[in-house]
């Protein structure tokens, strides 16, 4: 599996709480609220700039750090209703077969639940962006 940089590391440690939800083509059965995708047939680069893209052009949301070498993103975005931050997370590695595996998290930094907020933004960009590829 990829080795992530130290800050998205930091992100991606395992919650137990409700308001963290990942997504990516990799099985990861450390984390409890996990779906996996498909790995997309196209490069590693490519599969990165469309997502920062989708990323970008979502309400609310703030890219914090990007990098187009290592295809790793971190950003914030608010929710719609109360402004609350939710952090996100976002990665794209070349796996053996050549195709694009991908990791995509949201996690909110205040409070307990977050009533689904962050399992439905990121399967709705993860389809989104699956979508371009399969």
């Amino acid at each position: 599996m990829q080795n992530f940089s130290e800050t998205l590391t930091r992100k991606l440690r395992v919650s137990n709480r409700p308001n963290m939800f990942v997504i990516a083509t990799v099985p990861m059965p450390d984390q409890p609220r996990f779906a996996q995708r498909p790995s997309l047939p196209a490069s590693s680069h490519s599969v990165f700039a469309n997502g920062v893209s989708m990323l970008t052009s979502q309400p609310r949301s703030n890219i914090l750090a990007c990098d187009y070498d290592g295809c790793e993103c971190l950003g914030v975005m608010k929710t719609k209703m109360l402004g609350f931050v939710d952090d996100f997370a976002f990665a794209v590695w070349e796996n053996d077969l050549g195709f694009a595996d991908f990791l995509l998290m949201s996690r909110s930094r205040l409070g307990y639940w977050d009533l689904g907020t962050n399992r439905r933004r990121v399967c709705a960009l993860a389809d989104e962006l699956c979508a371009l590829y399969l």
